[in-house]
């Protein structure tokens, strides 16, 4: 009996050891466990503070909220204080929350899914944009019980968005032609303006090489441009030719600058025409009309110095004339002079009031008379390719007050605009009719019931 009860004894020191050795076991191992999970939260933690993402966790069944203080401070709430999710929602935007609240609604069911992006108002008034993503997890029963998800500051991106749609409109709405290329002069985007100016529609031009612009003779430009742009150089306001699809040349002026990316690295140029052709015509039209001018400063002088001479030779004309005894031979070769010496006048008088010089003088003069003499130095002026033909108005004399040098100078720029209309040769008529203008016009016109109507016809052979 009493070596029964030693072993008993014995035996449940052993089962007492071993219990306690497994229970120090145990201990150590959650022990390690505790540990290691520590360590992984706050490895979390790190990568989360790090990656610039909050985390909040929503219990669905008491309604309260745990939320890191990088969340809280997304929000534009205090960030030692946890704060339940209607002090969240009340910084939402007005606008976004009911887009927000619907699909919160729509996650907290069957374990689903939140992805939404909106802007909060801080207490300051400022508003920024956060993304917030998430799911629903169920208890043993398929319940919905809570929520867990991160929130991160999309601000600066969406700002960026913003930026670019900003400038994807800029660029769609320009006149201009923008367009860019790769380093090889390989043609990659080609806006509305660049299709308008060039007449190539983009899914044409896309993925060909820009060369295809090029004015006959001027290939070589185009390689020059593609290396400064590769050497990093902006090249502004270069003007120069190109070819549009129809062929026709336009005088443009170019702006190529490099594109790189996020490091630095060229990857592509990108290039803003403007076409210039039509200023380019002004500015000939113009250098044009200051040579005319010129033209005109000294035909007015050239006109006035010989409109003295002209007046001492008529006048001695004049005298030899009214001289006694004149034999009927002199007296006739009198008479030439002097008529010679009216339309030498008459010549000077033009080219005075072609430049301007000339004092308006008022009077009385047909219409008729004057085109049928000023039409006879007109085919000298066309030359032998134009037919002339003069048709002044039938009937009664076409009377009118008026400065004759200014309605030969109205006659002449008829005939030089019907001219230069007429590339080739052809035939211009001069006809005088008379127009029945109504008086609505001659209120606003300033003229008179019955003017006359001086008409240029042209016709191409």
């Amino acid at each position: 009996m009493a070596l029964f009860t030693s072993l008993s004894i014995v035996t449940f020191v052993v089962v007492v050891w071993f219990a306690a050795g497994s229970l120090n076991v145990s201990a150590l191992t959650l022990k390690a466990a505790n540990d290691k999970l520590a360590t992984s939260e706050e490895r979390l933690r790190m990568a989360t503070t790090g990656g610039g993402i909050g985390t909040w966790n929503w219990d669905l069944i008491s309604g309260e909220m745990h939320n890191s203080p990088l969340c809280r401070q997304m929000c534009g709430l205090p960030v030692y204080d946890d704060v339940d999710i209607r002090e969240i929602v009340s910084r939402i935007h007005p606008e976004d929350r009911a887009m927000v609240e619907s699909a919160m609604s729509r996650a907290s069911q069957s374990a689903g899914v939140l992805d939404v992006e909106c802007r909060m108002v801080w207490g300051d008034g400022s508003i920024h944009w956060v993304a917030s993503k998430g799911r629903t997890f169920n208890d043993a029963q398929g319940r919905p019980h809570r929520m867990e998800g991160i929130v991160q500051d999309i601000t600066e991106r969406k700002f960026a968005e913003g930026q670019n749609k900003l400038l994807a409109a800029i660029v769609e709405s320009s006149e201009d032609a923008i367009l860019t290329k790769d380093l090889q002069g390989i043609v990659t985007s080609w806006n509305p303006g660049a299709e308008h100016m060039f007449g190539y529609p983009s899914r044409e031009i896309v993925g060909q090489p820009i060369q295809c612009l090029a004015v006959p003779g001027k290939e070589k430009e185009f390689d020059e441009l593609l290396e400064k742009v590769r050497q990093g150089e902006i090249v502004q306001q270069f003007e120069t030719q190109r070819r549009a699809n129809s062929g026709k040349i336009l005088d443009v002026s170019l702006t190529v600058s490099p594109l790189r990316d996020d490091q630095g690295a060229l990857w592509g140029m990108t290039s803003v025409a403007r076409d210039i052709t039509g200023q380019r015509g002004v500015e000939r039209q113009l250098r044009q009309s200051q040579k005319m001018e010129a033209v005109g400063q000294l035909a007015g002088g050239v006109a006035h110095d010989f409109n003295n001479l002209l007046m001492v030779i008529m006048s001695y004309a004049q005298f030899i004339k009214d001289s006694a005894g004149l034999n009927p031979q002199a007296e006739r070769y009198t008479q030439q002079i002097l008529e010679a010496g009216e339309k030498a006048a008459a010549v000077t008088r033009q080219l005075l009031a072609f430049s301007r010089k000339q004092v308006q003088d008022l009077r009385v003069i047909d219409l008729n008379e004057l085109i049928l003499q000023f039409s006879k130095m007109l085919p000298r002026f066309l030359g032998e390719e134009f037919q002339l033909e003069v048709r002044p108005q039938a009937g009664a004399a076409a009377r009118v007050r008026a400065d004759r040098g200014q309605i030969e100078q109205v006659l002449m720029n008829l005939v030089v605009n019907g001219r230069d209309a007429m590339p080739r040769r052809g035939k211009l008529a001069i006809s005088l009719e008379t127009a029945d203008i109504g008086p609505d016009y001659c209120l606003t016109k300033r003229a008179h019931h019955g003017f006359w109507k001086l008409l240029c016809h042209l016709r191409e052979r």
